[in-house]
Order: C-alpha cells, then sequence, then structure tokens
C-alpha cells in the first residue's frame, strides 16, 4: 500500500467520522484518526450508523487499551476495538499495547472496573447488562493504519486468552486490520468490485422478464477461495456478515467436517447477486467455467465463512463436499430489485430443532393438562405465554427439566439449549419429555425455577465484581442444586399444579447455595472467566459434587 492510500483513508475518515466524536484528551491529530478508526470498525462491524459509532469510542487515558465498544445485537456479540493510527505506513501494533489491550478485555469480562475511567466508565450499566447476558460473544478486534502484520507473540497472546474464554463453546475471537484490510473495507463502500470464479456442474438457467438467474453445484474448495481472497467484502451488500459461534455455524461446519459427501444436501445453498457475467466458450450442461462480475454473496455468508473454518482444521475433508449456488444477474446490484431479493432470501422461515417438537404428542398432551388446571402451555414456534402466572412456554420447560435431570442437561441448557430439542426419539429431549413426565411436573419445576431466579435477582444486587458475574451465569447450576436437595424427583406425578415448597424455604436455600458456591469457585477456579466456566461439562460436575456435599453438610447442622 502506498502513502496516496494512506492520504486517501484519512481523508474519509475527517469526513465521515470527526463531525461524530469527541476529541477530549486528544490533543495530537494521530489521537484524533485513531478514534475515526475505532469509530469506522464500530460501524462496519455492528451496522451503528456513524453517530452512533462515533459515541461509542473509548479512548482514555484509563482505557484499558480500549478504545472503542460496541453490541452487534444481530449476533449477540460484543466488539471491543483497539485503534492506531500511524502516518508511517511501515509499521504494526507492538506487543505491549496488545498486552495492554487484553489485560483490559480481561478486567471487563471479570466485571473489574477499578483500572477504568472515562467514557468507558459512563457506559457501566450497559456493558454489564450485555455481558450478564448468558449468549454474549466477544470479538477483539486490532485495527491500524500500518502495513505490518502481527508478530508471533502478539498472536500467541492474543490466542492465549481467547483459549481460555473460550474453555467449553466458542465465545471469543480476534481479528486483525491493518492498512490494507482498512482500505478495503472503505474500498467496499464504493462498489470495488469482486469477481467470482466458479466451476458450476449440472447447470441451469432460470429467467423471468429482466431478471436472469443461472444456478449449480460448485466445490466447497471454490467457495472457500473466495472467502479466503475476499474476507467480509465478499458479503457487503448482506444484511449481515459472517458471524461466529452461532448454533447455525457449528453446524455447519460439523456437517461439512464429518459428513462432506453429502454436504450439498444437508445445505440451503448460497446465493449470489452479479452485474454480468463471462462464460467459457467450452461449456456444456454438465460442467463450465463461469466468471460472474461485480458480485456478493447475499444469502449464506453462514455458509461460507463456516465452510472456511471447516477447512482450516480438516483442509483434506473439503475435497468431496459441493454446495448449491444461484447467482442472480442485475443490471443494478445496488437497485431495488437486489434488494429485495437480499431482504427476501434472508426472512424466509427457517425450520429448525425447535419446530420438529411440535410433532411430539407428548407435547399437546401436557398442553391439554395444563388447560384442565385453567394454566396455558405454548410448545409451537411462534405462540407466546405474556402473564408469567398463567402459563409457561416450551422453553421455560425445557430450562426447568432439564436442570431437574442432571448436570449434563443442565449445562447443555445453559451452554446451547437447542441440543436439548436435537432429536425427539432419543435422549437428551426423551430424558425431559416422555410419557413418564406430568403437566404438573413441568409447572412446579418452572415455578421453582422462578422462585430461585427471583432470589438470585436480589443475590445479584447484593454482590460486586466476579462474584457478581458467577451469580449470574451460574444460575442454572445453583438451580440444579437447589432442585437436588429439595428433592424435587420425588414429587409425585398428580393434577396438582401447586408448588410444594414455601418462597421462605425456596430463597433460605438459595441464599445458602450461593454464598457456597462463590467460595467453591473462588478456592478451585480463582481464574477461570465465569461465562465459560458454567458451560465446562466437566468442570461444573465438580463443581456441582462439591456443592451438593456442601448443601448435604449444612442440612446435617439444621
Amino acid at each position: 500500500m502506498s502513502g496516496l492510500h494512506l492520504a486517501q483513508i484519512q481523508r474519509y475518515l475527517e469526513e465521515r467520522f470527526f463531525p461524530h466524536l469527541d476529541f477530549s484528551g486528544a490533543q495530537q491529530e494521530h489521537h484524533k484518526l485513531s478514534r475515526a478508526v475505532a469509530a469506522l470498525t464500530l460501524s462496519e462491524r455492528t451496522g451503528l450508523p456513524d453517530r452512533t459509532a462515533g459515541l461509542s469510542v473509548t479512548d482514555h487515558s484509563k482505557d484499558g487499551g480500549i478504545d472503542g465498544i460496541a453490541y452487534a445485537a444481530d449476533r449477540s456479540t460484543l466488539v471491543i476495538v483497539q485503534s492506531k493510527w500511524t502516518g508511517s505506513a511501515n509499521s504494526g501494533i507492538e506487543l505491549g499495547d496488545v498486552l495492554k489491550f487484553i489485560d483490559g478485555v480481561r478486567l471487563l469480562v471479570n466485571n473489574d472496573w477499578s483500572g477504568f475511567g472515562g467514557p468507558i466508565v459512563d457506559r457501566r450499566s450497559e456493558i454489564e447488562d450485555i455481558l450478564f447476558h448468558p449468549g454474549t460473544r466477544l470479538e477483539l478486534i486490532l485495527a491500524t493504519t500500518g502495513t505490518h502484520d502481527l508478530e508471533e507473540q502478539q498472536k500467541s497472546a492474543l490466542d492465549n486468552f481467547c483459549g481460555q474464554m473460550n474453555d467449553a463453546t466458542e465465545i471469543a475471537n480476534w481479528t486483525y486490520l491493518n492498512q490494507e484490510r482498512v482500505y478495503s473495507s472503505i474500498a467496499s463502500l464504493g462498489n470495488a468490485q469482486i469477481d467470482l470464479d466458479v466451476n458450476l456442474r449440472n447447470w441451469g438457467i432460470y429467467q423471468e422478464g429482466h431478471y436472469v438467474a443461472y444456478y449449480g453445484t460448485a466445490s466447497a474448495q471454490e467457495v472457500v477461495k473466495w472467502y479466503q481472497d475476499h474476507g467480509n467484502l465478499l458479503f457487503s451488500r448482506n444484511i449481515r456478515g459472517a458471524l461466529s459461534g452461532t448454533d447455525i455455524n457449528e453446524a455447519i461446519t460439523s456437517t461439512a467436517q464429518e459428513d462432506p459427501s453429502r454436504f450439498w444436501f444437508f445445505s440451503n445453498g448460497i446465493t449470489v447477486i452479479s452485474e454480468t457475467f463471462d462464460k467459457s466458450p467450452h461449456v456444456n450442461q454438465k460442467s463450465g467455467n463461469f466468471t460472474f462480475r461485480r458480485s456478493s454473496v447475499v444469502n449464506g455468508a453462514q455458509t461460507v465463512s463456516s465452510l472456511a473454518r471447516a477447512a482450516t482444521n480438516t483442509p483434506e475433508l473439503l475435497e468431496s463436499a459441493d454446495v448449491f449456488i444461484r447467482f442472480v444477474t442485475v443490471e443494478d446490484p445496488d437497485g431495488d430489485f437486489a434488494r429485495l431479493v437480499t431482504r427476501r432470501t434472508n426472512t424466509q422461515n427457517r425450520v429448525g430443532g425447535r419446530e420438529f417438537v411440535a410433532l411430539d404428542p407428548e407435547q399437546e398432551r401436557y398442553r391439554m393438562e395444563f388447560a384442565v388446571s385453567g394454566l396455558r402451555y405454548a410448545y409451537r414456534s411462534g405462540e407466546t405465554v405474556t402473564d408469567p402466572l398463567k402459563g409457561c412456554d416450551l422453553t421455560d420447560a425445557t430450562i426447568a427439566l432439564a436442570c431437574a435431570q442432571g448436570i449434563n442437561e443442565t449445562v447443555l441448557a445453559k451452554r446451547e439449549i437447542s441440543r436439548l430439542w436435537e432429536d425427539t426419539t432419543r435422549p437428551p429431549y426423551k430424558a425431559l419429555f416422555n410419557p413418564s413426565v406430568s403437566g404438573s411436573q413441568i409447572w412446579i419445576a418452572v415455578e421453582l425455577m422462578r422462585e430461585v431466579d427471583r432470589a438470585l435477582e436480589a443475590k445479584r444486587e447484593d454482590t460486586d465484581g466476579r462474584d457478581r458475574l458467577i451469580v449470574v451465569h451460574g444460575n442454572r447450576l445453583l438451580l440444579w442444586a437447589i432442585m437436588h436437595f429439595l428433592e424435587l424427583k420425588k414429587v409425585k406425578s398428580t393434577h396438582d399444579f401447586n408448588l410444594p415448597f414455601t418462597t421462605e424455604n425456596i430463597r433460605t436455600v438459595t441464599e445458602i447455595a450461593t454464598s457456597q458456591l462463590l467460595s467453591i469457585v473462588a478456592a478451585h477456579y480463582p481464574d477461570s472467566y465465569p461465562q465459560p466456566l458454567f458451560k465446562n461439562q466437566t468442570k461444573c460436575r465438580d463443581i456441582g459434587n462439591r456443592l451438593i456435599e456442601s448443601l448435604e453438610d449444612t442440612k446435617e447442622t439444621q
């Protein structure tokens, strides 16, 4: 990259973001431009408007190396940025800056605000609410206008931190944006051209009016090469970029790795918008080489990125994987029809595990048993129960029954509830929902869960820092221990929908269990991050056994 590119980036940042930035404490020009780089990164990764991205910049003398924070709601991800503007293109981000950034993020995820000051502290309540949410993921981004790649020491430090966070499931990742990536991001907004080469097998044409689509089967390896060549610019016209760590992504990656030869049958495919195309002269219906110009993947970003991830782990497996692709050619890739294709292909109903649960006749039996008792049980997608005093839904029932069942099911409910609905013909689903389980048992388990949740909400207000995170993220493990202590499984299957425990008793047990959990984690897992800790089967089994022993000792002394 040249000095000309650097000048173009500077002008773009000044025009787009300077009007929306607070430059308090930014005495020098490179400090102001660093804040603009942070705002650009936040805007691009979250889709926030420029003004909101500017307000999300946290650069300050006590920012812990964190120059910007924003929430990407569509993928439940907290985006955390360190930015650096350098007028010397031949540079990068130093190891000390990276380590400071990691230490700052570490304090943040431990809910330790003692070292922070300035704008980030003003947003404490907002950030805490996001971190307390069980599904929140972290995306660490280092953005610079330098041209150098990260050194191995910096990469290793970031890998180690994310590895610790990803103890049980992937919730943290990092990305490095140098001058080339920053420039490409800006250029994509000016309709930078991406041409995609592909060999389509068994291809065909569909035409309606002025709109023509080519469709066929392509090698997964070709699709991966698109992503390797263009990264997230490939999705510049999509309503969202590539996500990471979602249930859908993990399922796609697993399919590509475990059953690549049948990937075509299990994938929804990819839709690409293109302006023009070239076709090789040696084309027949069985195979043809095409080049689709000014292209963007508008549906299937998760398929593309997940295939790329699978290729990183086991590249040889993708040799037998194919994927269905359609290329919709339009005169104006940014016009109304192209936008309609993007929107409609991304908003069609998708059928998942929860939808198949509705076919289980046991669910209808529960609904009828609830109805006889004047309560409502909603198990179909789209059905809701607005008044918790009058019933519950499938999600409530699944979590409560999982915690009543055992520690493995409890962790699954915390980590990935959809796994409990994956197959309605066998465990873990059948362990929760079966002919021996009555509607009254479901309601009692749900009511006990709600009482415990209310007690934990009060306890949360009495704690701070890391302890508060343990109370929040350890809620399901605590519920399992309390259900075990109260011997919920011994409650007989009857038509009595009344909770057989007093509110006072539940709150007393919850208070004792919470205090014991805090002591156990402090003694045995002092360096573990609370969110991934309570998604780790092995560690939760150990913590759970210790907690049950401690509660039993309490029972004996009473």
